[in-house]
């Protein structure tokens, strides 16, 4: 089943099932296969599209998604046993912006106890709360009714194969001016994870995250957010560049964190952690904070030895004239070949999208990004008046 060229307007903002009552379209137990192309969601009460446990190979494209009153577009499942049921699906090439205007905590693209979908070339901007996010449980949050024959303790490592999660791609989004009203999330959002087969997150831009206060970050992994590889995204004009908070066993490589306000790149190991977390942290380039260039969390150091790092190194730091210190407390034995530099960020101007860097990225591995087709690739009548990526990457935030 296809719809196509639909506009879908006013709907209610009551009911007691958010996601399954007041939304626009609801694919739901079993749907697979079916398209959503080309159609406008506008001033809904509720979400857009819900593709609600059970769907798989489901595509939601080409599509406008402007004052919803929540979620644009929200993938979801419950955990439980057998194989996953709900993924494989693709949103691709949309348009959302200027969401959820009831329910502000919301994300433009909601992807919760879903796998294997594949979230790209979207455009998400304007929006009060998460550009994207990836959600899984926690090891306090797990009900036995989940998995009744499973016996407690409960441990990340026992719940993982139950937890679908997993092996989503988030790659080639252009996401800009999120978090303009609430605070604790990011453009791009991990949570619980847990791990059992990585998560990608690969090419995207993002920029102007937060209003310059409180904890807005670029890209954000949060409490048990596990095996996730993130590679070649260039984020800028974030209140902090990246945030790792209680989350094990992720690689950042590759990445550019640039013109971060408060802080360029904060870890904090939590309680629930057990060791080693044996994060990565190489071949990144930190360039023109204005704020700290680490916060490790120092009133809560008491749980560093959960070994929250096991390599933060061959990375370029540069503020320009000002002095570069990246010792830490908790960061002193790592970076031994991590060099201050000046990494010559190029700044692409019209179709010309590869972000590259001067002679010091050679000796540390850091490889052009390629930006060339971030944002949209198809246009409809309803995405061609999203603003295209001008392909300046770094100009000076206001």
């Amino acid at each position: 089943i296809v719809f196509r060229g639909l506009t879908f307007k006013h709907s209610s903002q009551k009911g007691v099932l958010r996601y399954f009552e007041k939304t626009a379209v609801r694919l739901s137990r079993g749907v697979r296969n079916c398209s959503i192309l080309d159609c406008r969601f506008s001033d809904l009460g509720g979400s857009g599209v819900v593709i609600w446990r059970e769907c798989r190979n489901n595509v939601v494209a080409g599509c406008e998604f402007v004052h919803t009153g929540d979620t644009p577009v929200c993938l979801f499942d419950y955990p439980g046993t057998g194989p996953s049921l709900n993924g494989g699906n693709q949103i691709t090439d949309n348009y959302i912006h200027h969401c959820s205007t009831v329910t502000k905590s919301t994300a433009g693209v909601r992807v919760e106890g879903s796998e294997e979908n594949r979230i790209a070339h979207n455009v998400i901007c304007n929006m009060p709360y998460v550009g994207i996010s990836v959600i899984g449980t926690r090891v306090k949050s797990w009900v036995k009714k989940n998995v009744p024959e499973l016996q407690p303790p409960y441990t990340s490592a026992k719940l993982k194969p139950f937890v679908p999660a997993r092996k989503n791609i988030v790659e080639f989004n252009h996401i800009h001016h999120v978090m303009q009203e609430l605070r604790d999330g990011g453009g791009i959002y991990f949570w619980g994870t847990l791990g059992e087969g990585a998560n990608i997150v690969r090419n995207n831009l993002i920029n102007n995250v937060g209003t310059g206060e409180g904890a807005a970050e670029g890209i954000y992994l949060d409490a048990e957010a596990d095996d996730i590889h993130i590679y070649n995204n260039v984020v800028y004009g974030a209140n902090q560049g990246v945030f790792l908070h209680g989350s094990p066993r992720n690689i950042l490589e590759n990445n550019v964190f640039a013109y971060s306000y408060l802080i360029d790149v904060s870890i904090s190991p939590l309680e629930f952690n057990t060791a080693p977390m044996n994060n990565i942290f190489s071949r990144n380039v930190i360039y023109m904070g204005f704020g700290k260039l680490f916060e490790t969390g120092d009133n809560r150091n008491k749980f560093w030895g959960r070994k929250a790092v096991g390599k933060m190194d061959n990375n370029i730091y540069w503020r320009g004239n000002t002095p570069v210190d990246f010792s830490n407390m908790h960061l002193n034995q790592f970076n031994k070949n991590s060099l201050i530099a000046d990494p010559f960020l190029d700044k692409p101007a019209g179709d010309k999208f590869t972000v590259r860097f001067g002679p010091h990225a050679e000796k540390t591995g850091i490889k052009p990004i390629e930006l060339k087709t971030v944002g949209l690739t198809k246009t409809s009548m309803y995405t061609a008046k999203a603003d295209k990526f001008s392909g300046v990457v770094f100009p000076l935030p206001e």
